[in-house]
């Protein structure tokens, strides 16, 4: 029996369509399983929709692993997918955080999918450019032309992959507050105020002889028990706790963050569900928060009445000169430009302008006395920062800037000195 070679090509073309379409199946079946909110699930799923149809569809050249030897291929391909087991499982032994398959199942997905692969691609198409550039010009121009493409194409690289990162980062499950009695400690569930609102979890911490109740929120990439000393002091200041996960943080829903922009709403569906439990008196209401934490809440204050005063603990006024901070070692024409990418980036993921986001607009209209601490060693977020939130405060009651204090460092090293800052700032409502 004679094949006709037309038959054949046209044989492999439907099966190779065939195992495309059953990849990008599976890899949605996946999704719809580890990533439960519908608003996340096309943003997630693009890279990989992306590589899969180019390969497919042959736009781009495939990369292609090592000809060697079949063992050279699968060391490749088992780097490829243990470095993000790897990443989680280290991470999770550093932050001391308990370990879930689901989220280590999330990593690897994320990882793979939308940054290993598409890495591959990017520097296959690099490596193909180059090859073009080396053959159109002579040896001085294209030795040249080549290096100004590769910078070029870093330039492009670093801020896309680090808003990536900053807006999916993995999520590290809380360990609980081990200085409480559990008699004391009820876990809890609300939705954020918003119209397709997500599910956060936290904790409900009550004191036996409460003066008031107060919101914690903790900073990005962490969840409500990474700031166990914070919780504790206020505790022990006599105050209720209400302590919970910001959306794409320990055990709430969603895997975005948008520093503040959205997580203003979690703060007011925790707001919304302390004012209605049964343990909280509406007149002695505060509200305190570090890092991000601080910036969603002075986001979220000017829609909170009842509450009486506010602590904010290392805080960003104003998130496009943080990013700006963090690229400080490019010339300013070639930062401008990585900003504006980013920015780009991250209205993409986000569907929000996430640099346009200001606490130190916010700060203006909220009524209830401010008290802020930022120790002036801080690497993360420039003291600059605190000083604009200072100067555009109209109810300042303390603001407190240690010399020698890092980020958040000021509830551990001056123990005494933050449960005093506590007690003050909440006294006359006492």
């Amino acid at each position: 029996m004679i094949l006709n070679p037309s038959t054949i090509n046209q044989t492999h073309f439907i099966w190779r369509w065939a195992i495309g379409l059953f990849g990008i199946g599976l890899i949605h079946l996946v999704g719809q399983y580890l990533i439960r909110e519908p608003s996340e699930r096309f943003w997630m799923f693009l890279p990989g929709y992306i590589w899969l149809l180019a390969y497919y569809l042959q736009v781009i050249p495939k990369p292609e692993l090592p000809r060697q030897s079949l063992w050279t291929r699968w060391f490749m391909l088992i780097i490829l997918w243990s470095f993000p087991i790897l990443f989680y499982v280290g991470l999770v032994k550093l932050c001391q955080s308990p370990f879930s398959w689901r989220e280590l199942l999330i990593v690897v997905y994320f990882f793979v999918f939308c940054i290993e692969i598409p890495l591959l691609y990017f520097f296959n198409g690099l490596d193909f450019l180059d090859a073009n550039v080396k053959s159109r010009l002579n040896k001085f121009w294209g030795a040249i032309g080549r290096v100004l493409l590769r910078g070029c194409a870093y330039l492009i690289l670093i801020p896309v992959l680090l808003t990536i990162f900053g807006i999916h980062r993995p999520k590290l499950l809380p360990a609980g507050f081990q200085f409480a009695d559990p008699a004391f400690v009820e876990a809890i569930e609300f939705e954020s105020r918003e119209e397709n609102p997500l599910v956060l979890r936290g904790e409900y911490l009550t004191h036996p002889a409460a003066k008031g109740s107060v919101i914690v929120c903790h900073g990005v990439g962490a969840n409500r028990s990474d700031i166990s000393a914070i919780v504790e002091q206020v505790y022990e200041s006599e105050y209720n706790v209400l302590t919970f996960d910001f959306r794409g943080h320990g055990e709430s829903d969603g895997h975005t963050i948008t520093y503040g922009t959205r997580e203003r709403r979690d703060v007011l569906g925790a707001y919304d569900y302390l004012i209605s439990h049964p343990d909280t008196d509406p007149n002695k209401l505060y509200a305190l928060g570090v890092s991000m934490g601080g910036s969603a809440l002075l986001l979220a204050l000017p829609e909170m009445p009842q509450v009486q005063a506010a602590i904010v603990d290392s805080s960003f006024a104003d998130l496009n000169l943080m990013v700006h901070h963090q690229l400080k070692y490019f010339p300013k024409g070639i930062r401008i430009g990585m900003v504006s990418l980013a920015r780009l980036v991250g209205w993409i993921e986000t569907g929000s302008d996430l640099t346009a986001m200001r606490p130190l607009d916010s700060i203006r209209e909220i009524d209830c006395p401010i008290t802020i601490i930022h120790g002036q060693a801080d690497r993360v977020v420039p003291f600059e920062q605190a000083e604009l939130l200072k100067s555009n405060c109209n109810k300042l009651k303390t603001f407190y800037a240690p010399e020698d204090i890092d980020h958040i460092g000021t509830a551990m090293l001056q123990p005494w000195l933050y449960q005093e800052l506590i007690r003050g700032a909440f006294r006359s409502d006492e």
